[in-house]
């Protein structure tokens, strides 16, 4: 878990071309020493964006600001294991990424400022892991409309999602859920990070 971790915390702190040294840190120690040092603390980079005082740079928006496709994919996956640790591991060769609120929305389902809604729909609040098949059949639809396939994924946290007790996944739900992953996320990196 430490390593995993560690890995997360520098990769998003630092710039991809950087993790080459990392990774080099970790094989030579480990060879040498029988245990691994990344010959950096990443503890001290939790810290730094933790305990900031400007805002900009609180942990969640140090995230937020961080997130790639692939980051993202990895902290979804994170956030499900430490969520739901009866999960199983290898359901899904290649997990895709879902919108729960859809990407394209009519106008008349949300009235809320595009931009505004724009950032919503791509935090990782609106997002979860999904097969690839169940992920296409799901597509631009609306809530009530993605719960029958969400039922049938093996993803536990889309299974939840399908008995969510409210036919429409809103705004407020997102920046919900969004917090519920952020606080998870935080907790796991806290006790975690070397």
């Amino acid at each position: 878990m430490r390593t995993c971790a560690h890995f997360l915390v520098y990769t998003i702190a630092r710039h991809p071309g950087q993790i080459k040294n990392l990774v080099y840190h970790a094989y030579t120690s480990l060879y040498k020493t029988g245990s691994i040092d990344f010959g950096a603390e990443s503890q001290e980079l939790l810290k730094s964006v933790v305990y900031t005082k400007r805002s900009e740079h609180t942990f969640r928006t140090f995230f937020e600001a961080a997130q790639t496709k692939r980051l993202t994919k990895a902290l979804l996956l994170l956030n499900m294991v430490l969520k739901y640790p009866t999960q199983e591991t290898g359901v899904c060769e290649k997990p895709e990424i879902e919108h729960i609120f859809p990407k394209k929305w009519q106008t008349n389902y949300v009235k809320i400022d595009k931009k505004e809604a724009n950032a919503l729909v791509e935090s990782i609040g609106n997002k979860i892991l999904l097969e690839k098949p169940l992920n296409i059949k799901a597509s631009n639809g609306y809530f009530d409309a993605k719960k029958p396939k969400y039922a049938k994924s093996k993803f536990l946290e889309a299974q939840d999602l399908a008995k969510f007790p409210k036919s429409d996944w809103l705004l407020e739900d997102i920046q919900e859920r969004t917090e519920e992953i952020y606080t998870q996320l935080y907790a796991f990196f806290k006790e975690y990070a070397v």
